[in-house]
């Protein structure tokens, strides 16, 4: 394992962990960096696209998006037959460092629901170390930024 990698990962971590939003330790999810760590999204450089839907306790959530190597974009809609309706639009970038043993990935995101009027912006962080193609490792800070009317 590269030890510089792991010593810029062991350093973004720390700064991570003061930063305001919701950080959280988290490595690659299906859904490839679209949704969950945006560091993830350039780690197979493949372009490609994810679709889903789900329907768990009265709740609806349709997932869709894709991604052309460092840039992806995805739409995501949560809603129940009580009125509730949240949607979010992400755009993410993510590169890679280090001879691909380290990744860095942002997101900006709009989101709307039914509980409140206007539009939320949101910004986000992740950095993610792949040390072999089987194993990696990723913190993520959620809503690192975040303006609008309910903020």
């Amino acid at each position: 394992m590269n030890k510089f990698a792991v010593g810029i990962l062991a350093a973004c971590s720390a700064a991570f962990a003061y930063l305001p939003g919701e950080s959280r330790f988290v490595s690659l999810e299906g859904d490839h960096g679209l949704f969950g760590n945006p560091a993830g999204l350039s780690a197979f450089d493949s372009w490609g696209a994810l679709g889903a839907y789900e329907y768990d306790d009265g709740l609806s959530t349709v997932r869709v998006g894709g991604n052309l190597d460092h840039w992806g974009a995805s739409f995501e809609n949560i809603q129940n037959d009580d009125g509730f309706d949240e949607s979010r639009w992400h755009l993410t970038h993510s590169r890679d460092l280090l001879n691909r043993y380290f990744f860095l990935g942002s997101r900006f995101t709009a989101f709307r629901s039914s509980a409140f009027r206007g539009t939320e912006w949101m910004y986000s962080m992740g950095a993610m170390i792949r040390p072999f193609t089987t194993l990696s490792l990723g913190y993520s800070c959620d809503n690192l930024l975040y303006v609008g009317p309910q903020s």
